[in-house]
C-alpha cells in the first residue's frame, strides 16, 4: 500500500511541476533559488487563546521537497522566507507565515520524516507592476 501511495504521490508531482506550476523565487537569509510552484488560495480555520474561531486566508504554494536547496543544501521552510513570483505585468511577495497560533508555517505532504512536497502557507505582502 505504502509503495502505491509514494507512486501515486510521484506522479502528482510530475504533474503538478508541468501543468500547474510557476517559477517562484525562494529566499531565505541572503540566499536564493528558483523553484516550479502551484499556488492555491486557502481559508484556515484556527483556534485563539481564548478557544474563539479565527479565519486566516492564506496562499499556500506545494514545492518539491528536493527543489529547496540553499546554499548547498536542502532546507525546510521558515517562518519569515519569501516567494517572489513574477508574471509579465507583476511581481507579487509572499511571506512564509504561520495561518494562526499554534500551526506551522508548512506542511509535509508525503512522509513527516521525508517529505516529497512542502505545502508553504503564505501571506501577500507585496504587489507591484512589473
Amino acid at each position: 500500500m505504502a509503495d502505491r501511495r509514494a507512486v501515486a504521490l510521484a506522479r502528482f508531482d510530475v504533474v503538478r511541476r508541468a501543468g500547474f506550476s510557476e517559477t517562484a523565487t525562494y529566499r531565505s537569509e541572503g540566499a536564493e533559488v528558483a523553484v516550479l510552484a502551484t499556488a492555491e488560495a486557502r481559508v484556515y480555520e484556527v483556534a485563539d487563546g481564548t478557544g474563539a474561531s479565527i479565519l486566516s486566508e492564506a496562499t499556500d504554494f506545494l514545492i518539491t521537497a528536493a527543489d529547496l536547496v540553499l546554499g548547498g543544501r536542502t532546507v525546510v521552510p521558515r517562518t519569515g522566507d519569501r516567494l517572489v513570483v513574477e508574471t509579465d505585468d507583476r511581481i507579487e511577495t509572499f511571506e512564509v507565515a504561520s495561518p494562526g497560533p499554534g500551526v506551522a508555517c508548512y506542511e509535509a505532504v508525503g512522509s513527516v520524516r521525508s517529505p516529497k512536497i512542502w505545502r508553504i502557507h503564505t501571506k501577500r505582502i507585496e504587489e507591484t507592476e512589473a
